[in-house]
């Protein structure tokens, strides 16, 4: 049988202060990524993730919100090396019917 281990990251801005948007308070989607590894491959996904590091001098993880639109296309490259399947989900917030009124309106709620 084979294990698995699923990395997943969100993006959204969800502070009362104007974030990575032009909006000002919470951004109006909630977007998810995620990428599900064979655990005998997460050693290659680390090689990669290492390799490309290196490569750009980064000397804390990668992230990205601190690499260009080129680096990004060459880690999306990279990372194609590595046997795994990955997911993206992108959800409207106002469509999350309810949950605002759950969340007595406070947009950090939501």
């Amino acid at each position: 049988m084979t294990n698995y281990t699923f990395f997943v990251d969100e993006s959204g801005n969800v502070t009362p202060e104007a974030g990575i948007s032009d909006e000002v308070g919470p951004s109006r989607y909630l977007s998810m990524g995620g990428c599900l590894v064979p655990d005998s491959e997460i050693p290659e996904l680390e090689e990669v993730l290492n390799s490309v590091k290196d490569r750009f001098r980064k000397k804390k993880n990668l992230h990205a919100t601190d690499l260009s639109h080129v680096q990004k296309i060459h880690l999306i490259h990279e990372l194609q090396q590595v046997k795994c399947k990955w997911f993206g989900v992108v959800s409207d917030k106002k469509t999350l019917r309810g949950f605002k009124d759950k969340s007595d309106g406070e947009p950090e709620d939501y």
